[in-house]
């Protein structure tokens, strides 16, 4: 009898085999898809290299998801972040003005009459991106990239992506934050210390970066500079001024994806004045590179303004007077290369600040690890002040010991003519 009932089952069973393996490859195909968007989804810091598994993002990866749609709003959960004594959150502005900027273009926004414009995604003159070594992605972004960053996703409206391109080593790569109708400023930078032919046999290269305008006569002229000059970076969001850590994190993304074996990155604002011959004399010339660098005016316990031009929400680093970390003022700053990957990877986690000098020299500096700053000083000093710069130029010439300065447009050619002086240019 059990013989029977046996032989019974087992014919059974080879009766329907294929069917049973069938079904078992389905449930391995579902189940193996969801474990890797699991594990893409709850363990972004374990993407990052085995160099950043040491460093203490603590387990805000947990608290902070990747925002999965361009709808989506930074604000919307609340997010502490805890790495010594390092604490900040974000929960959802009571700022008007930021909540009214920090905005994504969406299929029934307002954003819908941009189509019409005549946005082009720009390769640059050289179509074979990949043929040279020179212009590259970072390595340690190649599985990252697969995870959608809820800061800045890579979305382009204006990518020209071979600048860097080209059998020659890059030494250095001026990343200029600019506003679409700066179109003078813009002119000035080209014809100066972001020139490429002024600094050879040195390889200079300069990017602007920009970000979305609302009116078609405005974008049309940026698209006709941009196809003279082709060194337009423009991202699909507004440019405005509480985007600015939108815009910073787009050149940190670029850099990292199109120019990664760049020397230095100098990132400055459109109305600074750069002495790249001073730089390539006192810095590059005497090999004086470190790694994992940030060079600027360094500012420690900022204090925190709720109200006013740089404030910001009263939940952001609730009952602190100061920024718990050190941090640069921004008009100017001199990257080594290598650092700014791990900025950008940072992002991933770090919560959103619209301040980007803090936001980016502070917070992703702290959650990287590593980065140190190097407060500007010396013969390679750095003034903010256009007045300043120039009565220390106009006086002691050569002597003058600032390698960057403030500007206006009334003062910056003459200010040049006098950096090219004192380099008997």
């Amino acid at each position: 009898m059990i013989g029977r009932f046996s032989g019974f089952i087992w014919s059974v069973m080879v009766k329907y085999l294929k069917y049973i393996a069938g079904l078992l490859i389905i449930y391995l195909i579902v189940y193996s898809n969801i474990l890797s968007q699991y594990l893409q989804t709850r363990l972004i810091p374990i993407s990052l290299n085995s160099e950043d598994r040491k460093r203490p993002i603590d387990a805000s990866a947990a608290t902070y998801r990747p925002i999965s749609g361009r709808n989506s709003s930074l604000e919307k959960s609340s997010i502490f972040k805890s790495n010594g004594n390092l604490e900040y959150g974000y929960s959802h502005s009571t700022d008007t003005s930021t909540r009214n900027y920090k905005q994504f273009p969406s299929g029934n926004s307002s954003s819908e009459k941009f189509r019409n414009l005549e946005y082009i995604q720009v390769s640059g003159r050289n179509s074979s991106v990949d043929k040279f070594s020179s212009c590259c992605r970072d390595a340690s972004l190649i599985a990252l990239d697969k995870i959608k960053n809820p800061v800045f996703d890579g979305e382009y409206l204006l990518n020209n992506k071979s600048i860097c391109c080209g059998p020659t080593p890059i030494t250095a790569i001026v990343v200029v934050h600019t506003a679409p109708h700066h179109f003078n400023r813009r002119q000035n930078v080209r014809d100066t210390y972001g020139s490429r032919l002024l600094f050879l046999p040195i390889e200079i290269r300069v990017i602007f970066l920009l970000g979305r305008v609302n009116s078609s006569e405005m974008q049309n002229k940026i698209l006709r500079e941009n196809t003279q000059y082709s060194d337009i970076i423009q991202g699909n969001f507004i440019d405005a001024y509480h985007n600015l850590s939108l815009k910073a994190v787009m050149g940190l993304h670029w850099v990292s994806h199109f120019c990664c074996k760049v020397k230095y990155v100098i990132k400055t604002d459109d109305d600074a004045i750069f002495d790249m011959w001073r730089f390539l004399t006192l810095i590059n010339a005497k090999n004086l590179y470190v790694s994992k660098t940030i060079y600027g005016i360094s500012k420690s316990k900022g204090i925190i303004f709720r109200s006013g031009k740089w404030g910001i929400d009263k939940n952001l680093f609730k009952d602190q007077t100061f920024y718990p970390f050190q941090y640069c003022i921004g008009f100017v700053l001199i990257y080594s290369s290598d650092a700014i990957p791990a900025l950008y990877r940072a992002s991933y986690v770090v919560p959103f600040l619209w301040l980007d000098d803090v936001y980016v020299t502070g917070m992703l500096r702290t959650a990287a690890n590593g980065i140190e700053i190097v407060n500007g000083g010396g013969n390679l000093s750095l003034t903010v002040s256009s007045h300043v710069g120039l009565k220390c130029l106009q006086d002691r010439g050569d002597e003058c010991p600032y390698l960057a300065v403030g500007s206006t447009e009334n003062t910056f050619h003459a200010m040049w003519e006098l950096i090219k002086k004192r380099h008997h240019k």
